[in-house]
């Protein structure tokens, strides 16, 4: 019977299948749903999708959204709104 594989070695095969970091795969998965609610509900409060998405409160959340596309949730909202890339 093999051993049990160690979190290190699930972390680098996971790296070396994916090409990222299991972190940043979990990071880039949660703005692809982020992306994909506010699409369906553009009128959700951000709580509620830092909530949905399993975040600890929504600044971290936000933080977070940031950090990954460079602007936060509430401006690409509204700024979708704008050009009409969501439904009002």
């Amino acid at each position: 019977m093999r051993p049990p594989i160690s979190s290190r070695r699930l972390q680098d095969v996971i790296t070396w299948q994916i090409g990222i970091v299991p972190k940043q795969m979990c990071r880039q998965v949660r703005f692809q749903n982020a992306l994909r609610i506010m699409q369906i509900n553009p009128n959700i409060s951000l709580c509620c999708l830092a909530q949905t998405l399993g975040c600890s409160d929504q600044a971290h959340f936000s933080k977070a959204f940031k950090n990954f596309s460079g602007i936060s949730p509430a401006q690409l909202l509204k700024e979708a709104e704008r050009v009409k890339l969501l439904p009002p």
